[in-house]
C-alpha cells in the first residue's frame, strides 16, 4: 500500500493527494516488478549452477567453474550441504520472498552462506579449509535448530525439514554431501509433524527406509491401497488421521491431541477407514505396510520424492 495522511485535508487536497498517489503507485509497483523480474532471473541462473554441480563428474568443465566464480562460491575445502525443504503447498515465488528472512536466521547462528532457491526450499552449503572433527555435525544440528525456531517464530505458517550432509573436500565431495543433504530431508519430512533437522550421522537403520520411500513400485502399492481414503477425502483428512494413528500405536486419544479433534472423531474416521482399506490393522505385518504407505504418499503429495502416484 501506499498510504498519505493529512489533518482537516479540504476537498482540492484530498483530490490532488489522490492523482499524487496514483503516479507513486504506477512508480513503485513499475520498481517492484522488475525488482523481482531480476530476482527470478538471478535464482533461476543460481539454480542452473547448483544443478550443473550435481551433474558434473569428478572432472568439471571449465564453464562451470567460471560460472561458481561469477558467483563467489566457495567449493574449495571442505564443504558441508544442507537441504531445506518447506513442506506443504509451495512455489518458487513464496520462496523467493522468505530467503531474506532465512538468510538472516541462519547468520543469527553462524551459519553464513549464499542460499540457492529451488522450487520447493533452499540449498546451501558451508566451507572450511580444514577437515571438520566427526563430531562437528552436533554443531551443525544445534545451529539448524535454532535458526529453524528463530525462522517458524516470524513464520507460523511455515514448515521446514531440514537435512545436513557430512564435510567432503572439494567440488566433487560438495555432490556427495549434497547428495546426502537431500536424504537426511526426506527422513524429516518422512517422520515429522512439525519443523524438523535430520542430519545424515543420525538417520543409522533409517535410511534403510529410503529404499521404500523411493521405490517406484512401492508407490505404485501405497497409491493402489489408500486410493480410497483420498477418493473419499482428496484433501487427506482420512490419510493424516491413519499416519498418526499408527505412528501414536493406535492410540485414539492422543492422535486426537495431535490433530486437534475430538476423540470420537478419531474412532469414527478409524471405523471409516478399516471399512474402505482391504487390511487387516491388527496384523503386525500389514499395520508397517499402510504406515510406510502413509509416508510415500505423503512425501509424494509434498513433492519430496516427485509427482504423487494416482
Amino acid at each position: 500500500w501506499i498510504v498519505m495522511r493529512r489533518d482537516n485535508a479540504t476537498d482540492v487536497w484530498t483530490a490532488t493527494a489522490g492523482d499524487v498517489l496514483q503516479v507513486a503507485a504506477w512508480a513503485v509497483g513499475t520498481r517492484l516488478v522488475a525488482d523481482r523480474l531480476q530476482r527470478e532471473r538471478d535464482a533461476r541462473f543460481r539454480l542452473g549452477v547448483l544443478n550443473a554441480i550435481t551433474a558434473s563428474g569428478d572432472h568439471p568443465e571449465p564453464a562451470l567453474l567460471e560460472q561458481i566464480g561469477v558467483l563467489g562460491w566457495h567449493v574449495g575445502g571442505w564443504c558441508t550441504a544442507i537441504h531445506v525443504q518447506v513442506a506443504g503447498d509451495v512455489d518458487q515465488v513464496r520462496v523467493l520472498a522468505l530467503t531474506d528472512d532465512l538468510s538472516r536466521a541462519l547468520e543469527s547462528v553462524g551459519i553464513r552462506s549464499q542460499l540457492i532457491e529451488r522450487p520447493d526450499g533452499w540449498s546451501l552449503w558451508t566451507s572450511s579449509p580444514s577437515e571438520p572433527p566427526t563430531t562437528s555435525y552436533r554443531d551443525v544440528v544445534s545451529g539448524l535448530r535454532r535458526a529453524v525456531q528463530r525462522f517458524t517464530q516470524a513464520h507460523s505458517h511455515a514448515m521446514l525439514l531440514d537435512g545436513a550432509g557430512r564435510p567432503y573436500a572439494s567440488l566433487p565431495g560438495l555432490q556427495n554431501s549434497l547428495a546426502e543433504a537431500r536424504e537426511a530431508s526426506i527422513i524429516a519430512m518422512a517422520g515429522a509433524q512439525d519443523s524438523a533437522v535430520q542430519h545424515i550421522d543420525e538417520l543409522g537403520v533409517k535410511r534403510i527406509l529410503l529404499g521404500w520411500y523411493a521405490s517406484e513400485s512401492f508407490a505404485e502399492f501405497a497409491g493402489t491401497l489408500l486410493g480410497p481414503l483420498m477418493a473419499e477425502f482428496p484433501q487427506g483428512e482420512l490419510l493424516a488421521t491413519l499416519e498418526a494413528f499408527l505412528d501414536n500405536e493406535s492410540a485414539p486419544t492422543v492422535t486426537a491431541n495431535q490433530l486437534h479433534i475430538h476423540r470420537n472423531t478419531v474412532i469414527n474416521r478409524m471405523d471409516r477407514i478399516r471399512w474402505l482399506l482391504s487390511v487387516d490393522l491388527d496384523d503386525p505385518d500389514e499395520r508397517l505396510a499402510v504406515q510406510l504407505a502413509c509416508r510415500v504418499v505423503r512425501l509424494r503429495r509434498f513433492g519430496a520424492l516427485g509427482a504423487a502416484p494416482n
